[in-house]
């Protein structure tokens, strides 16, 4: 595991990188969790040939803490998705989140990185139909 740091917007943020390889898988953290929700599933995809990025969203574990709710908006946060994986040289990579925060992956269209967004079962109803970017 390697841990890191990135400047965006002003910010730090903090992520943590198992496994290496094409294969990219970012994870983010859910509502008032960090990143270690995700870290056993890091290192049993890290064990299987994958590259997993583990991100703490603005405001969430190792992340700067910032008090106005302006900086916690969800566009935002899909930005904030991009960022690491810029630095990384990461071209492609499939993106995921737990609770709340999978909606700023399936915000997230920006330079050469696409996914799509599936819902876990039982919450397609919390979930659009078609990817946001394509409305």
């Amino acid at each position: 595991m390697t841990l890191g740091r990135f400047r965006h917007q002003g910010y730090s943020l903090g992520y943590e990188v198992h496994g290496e390889g094409e294969r990219v898988i970012v994870l983010t953290n859910g509502l008032l969790l960090d990143a270690g929700v995700n870290r056993r599933l890091a290192r049993s995809l890290a064990e299987r040939g994958f590259c997993v990025v583990l991100l703490d969203l603005l405001g969430h574990g190792t992340s700067d803490k910032p008090h106005h709710a302006t900086q916690h908006r969800m566009d935002r946060y899909a930005r904030q998705v991009v960022a690491p994986l810029d630095g990384l040289g990461v071209q492609r990579a499939v993106v995921g989140g737990v609770s709340s925060r999978l909606w700023p992956t399936c915000g997230c269209r920006l330079k050469t990185i696409r996914h799509s967004c599936a819902p876990p079962d039982g919450c397609s109803r919390q979930f659009p139909k078609r990817p946001l970017w394509s409305r």
